[in-house]
C-alpha cells in the first residue's frame, strides 16, 4: 500500500465516492474600515481592493472517500494517485511543505518521502477536520471548528473517530472543550502526529474559508451556537462580562507591542479590561467576550473570540506597518460590526507583519476618540 510519488491534484468532488452540500450564507461584501498609521501602499491598495469587490465564498461541502491515506497537514491522497485540492488549505502559497512539494507544471504534487501509512481499525467512520495551522488558536476557532457542524449533517458525531493533529497540551485541551460543545466526547479523538494514516472510509467536510480574506457567513451561526453552549457549562460563573475589553498579546508571540503596558494604562483609565485570553479555559473566554461592545488588541489569534460576542461589536486593530487588514476585517463583516485599525512603527522592518511594533501614543489618543465616538 505504498503511496506513490507523484500526485495528480484534484478537486474533492471528483475523486470522492459521495459528495453532500449545504447552504454556504452566500455572497457578500466587506464593511468600509477605518484604517490609520504609516502604510506601504501595497497594502493601501491591497485592503481597497478587498473591500470594493463581492466575494464569493467556498461551497459548504462534505465529501466522503473510500481508501485514502491522510497525511500531516490533514493533506489527503488517494489510491490512484491523486491528491485532494481543498486539503491543501493554507498551503496554496507554498512550493514545499510537510512531505511535499510542487511540480513545476503546478497540476502535481511530489511526495519527498514516501511512507507506509499506519492503518486505523477497520469497521469505523473517520471524519477528518485536521489541516495546516489547526495548531493556531485562531485558525483552529475560526477555520476548522465549523466544518464539525458540516460533519454531523450526515455523519454521527457520537459514534465516529475524529482525526486532528497532535498539539501541545494547552491547544488539546482547546480541541476537546470545542469538540465537547458538539457531543464529541475525548475518547472519540484522534491526535496524529506527521505519520501517515490509511482509512477505509473517510468523511471530509471541506474548508469554508480561503486564507486570509475570504469566509463562509454559516461559521457565524456555528460558533455564536458553541459560544452558547460553552456559557451553559458555566452559567454559575461570577467572571465579569465587561463591554469593554484590552486584549493582552502574550509574551514570546510574534508582533510584540512593545509599548503595551503604555496602551494598557490608556485604556484603562477609560473603562477597559485587560485580559489575557490564553490563561482562561475556551468557556471562560466565551463568557469574558460575552457582552464586549468595544475591543482593543494586536491582530493575532486572541482575538478570535470576536466570534463570542453577542453584540454589535467594534474591534481596534493594532498592527505593524506592513500588516494587512485582512482576516478581521473580513470577520468583523460577517458580525456585522466596525473594524477600525492603527498602524505603529515596526522595529524589525525586515520580519514585515511579524515585527515588533510601537503605537505612537498621541495617534493611539486620536484614533481611541474617533472608535468610541463614532
Amino acid at each position: 500500500m505504498a503511496v506513490a510519488q507523484a500526485l495528480r491534484i484534484c478537486p474533492a468532488r471528483d475523486c470522492a465516492a459521495q459528495f453532500f452540500t449545504f447552504p454556504n450564507g452566500g455572497n457578500y461584501r466587506r464593511i468600509t474600515p477605518v484604517i490609520a498609521g504609516e502604510r506601504p501602499q501595497w497594502v493601501k491598495e491591497a485592503v481597497e481592493r478587498q473591500t470594493r469587490i463581492e466575494v464569493a465564498p467556498p461551497e459548504a461541502a462534505v465529501a466522503v472517500f473510500e481508501k485514502v491515506v491522510v497525511h500531516a497537514g490533514g493533506i489527503i491522497t488517494t489510491l490512484d494517485h491523486r491528491v485532494v485540492f481543498e486539503s491543501l488549505i493554507n498551503t496554496h502559497h507554498e512550493k514545499s511543505f510537510y512531505n511535499f512539494e510542487r511540480a513545476e507544471d503546478g497540476a502535481h504534487l511530489r511526495l519527498k518521502d514516501p511512507q507506509e501509512p499506519v492503518p486505523l481499525p477497520g469497521g469505523e467512520t473517520y471524519v477528518h477536520i485536521k489541516q495546516s495551522w489547526d495548531s493556531n488558536y485562531g485558525h483552529w476557532l475560526i477555520e476548522s471548528l465549523p466544518r464539525v457542524d458540516l460533519a454531523k449533517r450526515i455523519a454521527r458525531g457520537e459514534t465516529c473517530k475524529w482525526i486532528l493533529t497532535l498539539v501541545s497540551p494547552q491547544m488539546a485541551r482547546v480541541y476537546r472543550q470545542t469538540m465537547a460543545t458538539f457531543g464529541v466526547e475525548e475518547r472519540r479523538l484522534i491526535l496524529t502526529d506527521k505519520t501517515p494514516v490509511y482509512c477505509e472510509r473517510l468523511v471530509y467536510p471541506l474548508p469554508l474559508t480561503r486564507q486570509p480574506w475570504v469566509k463562509a457567513p454559516i461559521i457565524v451561526p456555528i460558533l455564536r451556537q458553541v459560544g452558547e453552549r460553552l456559557r451553559e457549562k458555566n452559567s454559575e460563573t461570577s467572571l465579569p462580562r465587561p463591554e469593554r475589553l484590552f486584549i493582552e498579546r502574550p509574551a514570546g508571540m510574534r508582533r510584540q507591542l512593545l509599548n503595551q503596558a503604555e496602551i494598557r494604562e490608556r485604556l484603562e483609565r477609560r473603562g477597559y479590561t485587560a485580559i489575557k485570553p490564553g490563561a482562561h479555559s475556551c468557556a471562560e473566554q466565551a463568557i469574558l467576550f460575552s457582552r464586549a461592545r468595544q475591543v482593543v488588541g494586536t491582530i493575532g489569534a486572541e482575538l478570535a473570540n470576536l466570534v463570542f460576542c453577542e453584540n454589535a461589536i467594534s474591534l481596534l486593530a493594532l498592527a505593524p506597518a506592513e500588516m494587512l487588514d485582512d482576516f478581521y476585517l473580513d470577520l468583523l463583516s460577517h458580525l456585522r460590526g466596525r473594524y477600525f485599525s492603527l498602524h505603529g512603527l515596526a522595529t524589525e522592518p525586515e520580519k514585515r507583519w511579524n515585527s515588533d511594533f510601537r503605537i505612537d501614543p498621541e495617534a493611539f489618543e486620536e484614533m481611541l476618540s474617533r472608535f468610541e465616538g463614532e
